[in-house]
C-alpha cells in the first residue's frame, strides 16, 4: 500500500480495522497499475484481505501483490448471490468462477471512507457498519423512512436507536428495487421493528416515495435537501442549525430542482435563507451527464464566444441547445451545485460528458488539489484570489449568490491562466461566497452550521468550507458516521417524520 499510495497512521488503522473498508488514499503518482484505473483522479480506494478466499489467494506464489477487485455484479444491477445467478449474468465478464456451497443471504457492499486529520468520515456505510444502530437524542415512534432514488438506503427507528440499512443502489433500475424490498423484509426481523408510519421524499416519483405509499400507513412527506441537514442533527444530537445543503438534486418547494441551498431548520420545518443562481438545465437530467449542455447554454444566454474545446461538439447538437434556450423548452431551472461543478469543468475543458455519476466535480477537484502544490487548504485560501468576489441578490427575503457572472468571468480568464489554477480558485470562490452569506445570515455566531448533500464529499471544498466558517466562531458539524450523500437521508427523513407524529404539527396521508 505504501509504494503506491501516501498512507498516515490513522489511515494504517482504518484498513487494518475489524470492519475492513475501502479507504480512500491519496497516490504517489504513476505506478504499475493500470492507466484505466481512476483516470484523471488523485486518489485510490485501498482495502486489505478481509475474506479466507483472500488470504489463499495472496498466499499462492504466484498472486500479484496488488489485486483489483470489483463487484459480483453488470453495471448498474445488484450483486449476484447465487452460483447459477452469476454463471449466467456475468458471461462475458468474468473468465473465470470461483463457486461455493453457501449461497449470500443478504448483499453488502463494501463501506468506503476517508480520513480527515485523524478523523473516519463514511461516505458508504454498508459491509462492517450494518446493522449497529444509531445512539438518537429524541425518542421516536416505530418507523420506516424510505430514503432517496439514488445512493439508496432506508432506516427503522424506534426509541433513542435508528438502523440504516446496507448500501442499496440506484432504485431507477429494477433489480435494485426488488433487492430493497428484500432488505427491508430482512431488516424488519433482525430488528423487530414493526413500523407505524412510513416517511419518503416528497418527489412523488422516486420509487423509494411509491413503496412508501403502498405500505397503506400514516405517510410523512420530507423535503429533500431538509432531510439531508436534519441527518446531520440526528448524528450530532442537534435540535435547529443553518444548514448549506450542495447536492446534485432533490424537488425543492417552488418545483425547481434544488441542489445549492442555505436552510433554517429543525426537526419539523425549514425556512430557504439562501441558494444559488438558477441555471438552466438544457434537456433535464441529460444535462447532468453532458455538462458540455449548460456550458453552451450560459454562453449563449450571456453572448460569449464557445471556448475552442466546445466547438468540437457537434454543430447540431449545438443548435439544438440553443433552440431548447431560445423556446424555453425542457430547460428547467436548477440551482444545484452539482451542475455548477459540471457546468465549469466544461468551460475550462476537462470534462465535457461523465461517464459516471461525479465525474466532471472529481476530475475538477483533482486538477485543484495538483494546482495547490502541496499547500493545504488554509495556504491555498490566504493567496489572492484570481475570480472576482461573488454578488449577491435578494429576491422575496432570499439571498442568491449569483454564479453565472463567476462562470462567464472564469470563461474569460482562462485565456491568461492555466486550468489548474482557475479549477482551483472556483473551489475557493464558492467557498467564501457561501461563508460570507452564511456570516450576514447568522451575524451572532450562536445558530450551529451544518454541512450535508453529496457534493461535500469533495474534501476540498468540505475543509475549505469548515476552515472559513470556524474563522467566525462558528461551530460546525457535518457527516462523519453517516454519509453526507444521499445514503444517510433516510436518518433525517426518520427523525423529521417521527419528530411531526409526535408534535402532531402537521398531519400524514395515506
Amino acid at each position: 500500500v505504501r509504494r503506491l499510495c501516501y498512507l498516515s497512521p490513522p489511515e494504517a488503522k482504518a484498513l487494518r480495522g475489524p470492519e475492513r473498508p475501502i479507504v480512500l488514499l491519496r497516490r504517489h503518482g504513476p505506478d504499475e497499475l493500470a492507466a484505466s484505473l481512476t483516470p484523471n483522479l488523485n486518489e485510490l480506494g485501498v482495502m486489505l484481505p478481509y475474506t479466507p478466499l483472500h488470504y489463499l489467494l495472496f498466499a499462492t506464489s504466484s498472486c500479484p501483490a496488488v489485486l483489483v477487485m470489483t463487484s459480483g455484479n453488470p453495471s448498474a444491477e445488484p450483486i449476484c448471490t447465487a452460483n447459477d445467478e452469476a454463471v449466467s449474468r456475468l458471461e462475458g465478464i468474468a473468465d473465470f468462477f470461483i463457486l461455493h456451497n453457501r449461497e449470500i443471504t443478504a448483499r453488502a457492499d463494501d463501506s468506503v471512507l476517508r480520513l480527515l486529520s485523524e478523523e473516519r468520515i463514511i461516505l458508504r456505510r454498508s459491509r462492517g457498519y450494518v446493522p449497529s444502530p444509531l445512539a438518537l437524542r429524541v425518542d421516536l415512534p416505530p418507523l420506516i423512512a424510505c430514503g432517496a432514488e439514488l445512493k439508496n438506503t432506508f432506516c427503522l427507528a424506534q426509541g433513542q436507536q435508528a438502523v440504516l440499512s446496507q448500501h442499496i443502489g440506484d432504485l431507477v433500475h429494477p433489480g435494485y428495487l426488488d433487492f430493497f424490498r428484500q432488505s427491508v423484509q430482512h431488516l424488519r426481523q433482525l430488528t423487530g421493528i414493526k413500523p407505524l408510519l412510513a416517511v419518503c421524499d416528497e418527489h412523488p416519483d422516486y420509487q423509494s416515495s411509491r413503496y412508501a405509499r403502498e405500505l397503506q400507513l400514516p405517510l410523512f412527506t420530507v423535503q429533500h435537501h431538509h432531510a439531508h441537514a436534519a441527518a446531520v442533527m440526528a448524528e450530532h444530537g442537534l435540535k435547529s442549525g443553518l444548514a448549506i445543503i450542495l447536492d446534485g438534486a432533490g424537488l425543492g418547494a417552488d418545483k425547481a430542482v434544488w441542489g445549492g441551498e442555505i436552510l433554517l431548520t429543525d426537526h419539523l420545518v425549514y425556512q430557504r435563507q439562501g441558494h444559488l443562481q438558477y441555471l438552466p438545465l438544457p434537456g433535464g437530467d441529460a444535462a447532468s451527464r453532458q455538462g458540455w449542455r449548460l456550458a453552451v447554454a450560459l454562453c449563449a444566454l450571456n453572448g460569449q464566444a464557445l471556448p475552442s474545446h466546445l466547438l468540437e461538439i457537434e454543430e447540431s447538437k449545438r443548435q439544438m441547445i440553443l433552440a431548447m434556450v431560445k423556446a424555453g423548452v425542457n430547460c428547467p431551472p436548477t440551482s444545484s451545485a452539482g451542475r455548477l461543478f459540471d457546468a465549469a469543468a466544461a468551460i475550462l475543458g476537462p470534462c465535457l460528458h461523465s461517464d459516471y455519476e461525479g465525474q466532471a466535480a472529481m476530475e475538477l477537484e483533482a486538477l485543484a488539489w495538483r494546482a495547490m502544490r502541496g499547500k493545504s487548504p488554509a495556504e491555498a485560501l490566504a493567496q489572492a484570489p484570481i475570480l472576482p468576489p461573488a454578488v449577491y441578490e435578494r429576491n422575496n427575503h432570499v439571498m442568491i449568490i449569483k454564479t453565472v457572472p463567476m462562470l462567464m468571468d472564469m470563461l474569460n480568464l482562462s485565456r491568461q491562466h492555466e486550468v489548474g489554477a482557475l479549477a482551483l480558485d472556483f473551489h475557493l470562490w464558492l467557498c467564501r461566497a457561501l461563508s460570507a452569506l452564511a456570516g450576514q445570515l447568522n451575524p451572532r455566531g450562536d445558530i450551529p452550521m451544518i454541512l450535508g448533500g453529496g457534493c461535500l464529499q469533495n474534501n476540498l471544498l468540505r475543509q475549505g468550507l469548515t476552515l472559513l466558517l470556524k474563522e467566525q466562531n462558528f461551530k460546525v458539524y457535518s457527516g462523519d458516521q453517516v454519509p453526507v450523500n444521499d445514503g444517510g437521508l433516510a436518518l433525517g427523513q426518520a427523525l423529521i417524520g417521527g419528530s411531526r407524529y409526535v408534535s402532531r404539527r402537521t398531519h400524514a396521508g395515506c
